[in-house]
Formats: structure tokens, sequence, C-alpha cells
């Protein structure tokens, strides 16, 4: 049995979208840069950002263009870690949870948004936060990925979805915890 030759690989450079500053993420074995391309990675948000509230929150990238040896991405997606969700779960609460799907240039993203309450509330309340919720997702309007991921990394987003649903009952805790891009 023959084997093909092995190619000896080579460490690529990935860096961050423009949004970030083109920061380092990490470094990648390659044998063929094309082979590269479409691939994903995962880190912290803490390492771009260096706030202490972003410790507990993944940021996914998708590798879009490889130049020499410096590989370049684009924004695939937000995930909060699943043992910091679990540590929101108390008894004698309610949690709610909403989906809803936002088009920003021309891309489509779904997201995930938690709620938690204080107390355990009845369904006809859960159904009002939720369509609280759908009304101001669906009202969204963004011209450019750059403003839509600053309100959904610094908290704004975050922010009007507690103040709206506190309108209908006092709110414990509530985020987006995970983006997903959709694919066009």
């Amino acid at each position: 049995m023959m084997r093909g030759r092995r190619r000896k690989k080579k460490l690529l450079r990935v860096v961050s979208p423009e949004f970030f500053q083109k920061r380092e993420i990490g470094y990648i074995p390659y044998s063929n840069p094309d082979n590269v391309i479409g691939r994903r990675l995962e880190t912290i948000l803490y390492n771009l950002t260096e706030l202490p509230l972003h410790y507990y929150i993944k940021i996914k990238f998708k590798i879009i263009d490889v130049d020499n040896d410096t590989a370049y991405t684009e924004f695939d997606g937000l995930e909060y870690f699943r043992e910091y969700i679990r540590s929101l779960f108390q008894r004698g609460t309610s949690y709610i949870d909403i989906y809803r799907e936002l088009e920003v240039d021309s891309i489509r993203y779904r997201l995930f948004i938690d709620v938690f309450t204080p107390k355990r509330i009845n369904t006809s309340r859960k159904r009002a936060i939720r369509r609280i919720i759908h009304k101001y997702i669906d009202e969204l309007r963004y011209e450019n990925r750059d403003k839509f991921m600053a309100d959904l990394i610094y908290g704004i987003l975050d922010n009007e979805i507690v103040k709206l649903s506190r309108k209908v009952y006092p709110i414990r805790w509530a985020a987006i915890t995970k983006v997903k891009r959709l694919r066009r």
C-alpha cells in the first residue's frame, strides 16, 4: 500500500474582523491555503475586548480570505457558556426562551434570547414578554454590521430587552445568549 507524500505544514496567523481592530485570534496549521477558507474558529470574547463581563461568552469566526501567512475572518456567531446559563436557573422562578431572526446587511442572524424572572409567572405574562420582544426585534433596522456588533457585544440590545420586559413583570436577568449566522 503506497502512501501519498506528506506536505510539511506551516502555521497561518488568524486575525479578527475590522470591528475588533484585526486582533490576532491564534494560529492554525495548514498545507494548502485554499483548504483553510471556510474553517470556523472560536475564542473567548474577553480576549478581544478585555472586558471582565465577557469571560463567559464565546465568539465564533469564519475564515473568508487568506493573504500571505494571514487569514482574515468574519463574525459567524456568539454564544454564552452553558455553565453560566445553567447557573441562572433557580427553583421558584420562570424562564422564558425566545428566538427571532434579524437581517443585517443582507445577512440573516437568528437571535436566541433568555429571560429570567425573580418569581414564577403565568403563561399569559410569558406570552406578553415574548410578544414585546418579537415586536422590538422585528422593528430593529441596521445599516451596517459594525453598529449591530457594537450593540450586541456591549449590551445595548440586552438593556433594551430588559427595559421592555419590565413593563410586563420584574426581570432578574435577560440577554441575547446566542447569535447564529444563517447561511445564504
